[in-house]
């Protein structure tokens, strides 16, 4: 089996879905340093065109773990509800997006930004039929730090095949720790295909997979994600006026 380990982020975008996909365990990598201002918190959305933040509010100090950060008190959810129907709700597929992740977002037992980034995540896997077996490393008592954490998960495990995202090419090239520990690395390749978004006027890549969902839909957004979907398909797309916004003509995706 292959393991991919990642940090659990705020409505992640479609590479990460992809990883998932990918891996037949996916590790949550909760118990490492919080970092406030950085995907952990917030992503990327198309409103009315233009890319805006989304971000969620956390309460207390900058050294806790992640899986130790508190959801800031205040009426965040209800301004995130609002923020994703203003954007998204005209969409071609916004009211299918809307009905999978706002129940999510608005259920007040998910206290912890964890809780609410690892069940918006698994609410979009359930709906995309993106399938993984799941587990927390807090949960795993893992050892050690970066490359060494990552050795002590996998041997959880007994497993010696790892899916790394990219950006941990570098420190697990400068660490050296995982050849000498039999474990075979092979780094993810997404490189996300332009689709046509309502409204915009060039294409906008690595946005939340909100955005996809919203404009593609959950059948063709699994094949985006699972890199099953022609570029043919979505020129199709493109040209239905559906897609436009209000006094434009929709984004063009070139051959």
């Amino acid at each position: 089996m292959t393991t991919a380990i990642m940090q659990p982020t705020y409505l992640p975008w479609a590479g990460y879905f992809n990883l998932i996909h990918r891996a037949e365990r996916f590790v949550f990598l909760n118990d490492v340093k919080f970092e406030k201002s950085s995907w952990q918190t917030r992503n990327r959305i198309l409103l009315q065109g233009r890319v805006h933040f989304i971000t969620a509010p956390t309460s207390g100090s900058r050294k806790q773990l992640i899986c130790e950060v508190l959801l800031a008190k205040g009426d965040f959810r209800s301004k995130h509800q609002r923020l994703l129907e203003q954007a998204y709700a005209k969409h071609p597929h916004g009211p299918e997006l809307l009905e999978v992740v706002l129940p999510v977002l608005s259920d007040p037992c998910l206290e912890k930004l964890q809780d609410l980034s690892m069940q918006l995540i698994l609410a979009l896997c359930r709906a995309l039929g993106v399938t993984s077996e799941f587990f927390r490393s807090s949960e795993l008592a893992p050892e050690g730090e970066r490359s060494a954490r990552l050795v002590s998960l996998l041997r959880k495990f007994g497993e010696r095949d790892y899916l790394s995202p990219p950006g941990s090419a570098d420190y697990i090239a400068e660490d050296g720790l995982l050849e000498p520990a039999g474990v075979r690395v092979e780094y993810q390749h997404f490189e996300p295909l332009p689709y046509p978004q309502r409204a915009a006027t060039s294409f906008e890549p690595r946005l939340s997979i909100v955005d996809v969902v919203a404009n593609l839909g959950f059948e063709l957004g699994k094949q985006y994600v699972t890199q099953a979907l022609e570029p043919s398909s979505l020129r199709e797309l493109a040209a239905r006026p559906s897609l436009a916004g209000p006094g434009g003509s929709g984004l063009r995706v070139e051959p």
